[in-house]
């Protein structure tokens, strides 16, 4: 499938008739504003031949040859036309507007039935299909399951003994169980840093598959794990049985051999050999060298449940909760902002209070009161400044160091740094405008005598 491509349509028997409705009604609407133009045609016609009859008669009552009666009842029939046009032309715009509204509730009545198709959000393939046509559904209602063919990502759970010995980029080779036999192979991409319960987990993966594994059957909490495999296997589908081996060590150069092909002899000091058979037939006992001899090369989880997904919840989910930090992020910057510049007012009135003695001296010598209010507000905005280049140097040196420290991604961005400058200016400069105002209003003799 493509991206864009109807997926599934959902029928809505009442939109569609009211779409119907509609179309019956613009029709209507379109015959009546059609009729009141015809009505200004008319009108506009009949005006041009009483004008044309009233000439004459107004020329011939000039020379006394017509009586004034009938050019008076001529103008009275020019009026009546000409009212009969205002008329129709009023009756012609509120028809064009009612048309106008019909036409906007048709939109939004299509746009509801648009709403009503599932498109594809990706380019990628249909997993499942869990509803058939004509099946009633409910709001929410998972109606199908798509993937995108290019990554397949296999979710574990893992008791809290078993994660100690796991760590992300570690070889892992996941197997269907079925009939015919199928193992690919990948690596384990992210580990969760602690143990979940259940409902937590369900809470993290946004309210998505209920189905469950083995581990997670119990009340004991599990450590979540991700596998993403190196080549898409085009068969796993949510809810697949799968087996997963989790390589947590490799030899190179070396082969597995069953234990009991393994001989020694009655000296348990003795060296260990195994029976091979040579070009001719012939058994011969060759020495064998044991390296991982008892350890436990493989982690194995048989019979266990698991589940394999595509991540478009999971971008969704994590775009819904970036957003919502975004917003709460700028509730807190705008209480920031508010303090910061209740701060700068309050140190600005302190100033002016304290030096409103140079204030007269300044007045007194000549300067005007644009220049002691400009001398202040020049003062907050840049205390302002300062303040907010010193924050945006201390978040992000944190950020880098947090960033370095979880190995997350981070980026400045110097449109954002300029939009966080400016916001500090312009909360300087209207926070100190009011003392600098109040300080330019000062009288010079009084400020004088102030100590």
């Amino acid at each position: 499938m493509k991206a864009g491509q109807t997926l599934i349509t959902l029928r809505y028997p009442e939109r569609e008739t009211a779409l119907a409705n509609q179309e019956v009604k613009i029709q209507q609407q379109r015959r009546i504003l059609q009729r009141h133009q015809q009505e200004i045609v008319e009108a506009k016609e009949q005006i041009a031949a009483d004008e044309i009859k009233l000439r004459p008669l107004v020329a011939g009552a000039r020379e006394g040859a017509i009586a004034r009666e009938q050019v008076y009842e001529q103008q009275d029939k020019l009026r009546e036309t000409r009212a009969t046009l205002r008329d129709a032309q009023a009756d012609a715009r509120t028809a064009a507007l009612e048309l106008e509204a019909f036409q906007l509730e048709r939109k939004r009545i299509q746009q509801e039935v648009r709403d009503s198709i599932v498109t594809a959000p990706i380019d990628g393939v249909v997993l499942g299909v869990n509803v058939k046509n004509g099946d009633g559904v409910e709001f929410r209602t998972n109606l199908l399951t798509i993937g995108d063919p290019r990554q397949v990502l296999v979710k574990l759970q893992l008791s809290t003994l078993n994660a100690t010995q796991v760590r992300p980029h570690q070889l892992a080779r996941v197997s269907v169980i079925s009939p015919d036999r199928q193992t690919f192979t990948g690596r384990i991409q992210s580990l969760y840093p602690q143990a979940i319960g259940e409902e937590e987990e369900e809470q993290s993966s946004g309210g998505g598959s209920k189905q469950s594994n083995q581990s997670s059957s119990s009340d004991r909490p599990a450590v979540p794990s991700i596998v993403l495999l190196d080549t898409p296997t085009r068969t796993l589908i949510p809810g697949s049985r799968v087996n997963v081996e989790i390589l947590l060590q490799q030899r190179q150069n070396v082969i597995v051999l069953p234990t009991e092909i393994v001989q020694r002899d009655d000296d348990d000091d003795s060296e260990p050999f195994v029976w091979v058979r040579d070009s001719q037939g012939n058994a011969q006992k060759r020495p064998v060298k044991l390296g991982l001899e008892g350890l436990t090369l493989e982690q194995r989880y048989p019979g266990f449940s698991f589940w394999a997904w595509n991540n478009v919840d999971d971008l969704i989910q994590q775009q819904q909760t970036l957003e919502l930090a975004t917003r709460g992020l700028m509730v807190v910057g705008a209480i920031a902002l508010l303090v910061g510049g209740v701060g700068i007012a309050n140190i600005t009135i302190a100033s002016v209070t304290e030096r409103t003695s140079e204030i007269g001296i300044r007045r007194a010598v000549g300067a005007t009161q644009r220049e002691i209010a400009l001398q202040f507000v020049l003062e907050a905005a840049l205390l302002s400044l300062a303040s907010g280049t010193v924050a945006l140097v201390v978040v992000h040196v944190v950020a880098l160091n947090v960033a370095d420290a979880f190995d997350l991604p981070y980026e400045f961005e110097g449109r954002i740094a300029a939009l966080a400058l400016g916001s500090a200016l312009v909360v300087g400069v209207g926070a100190g405008f009011p003392p600098a105002l109040r300080a330019s209003q000062l009288d010079p003799v009084q400020a004088l005598r102030s100590q």
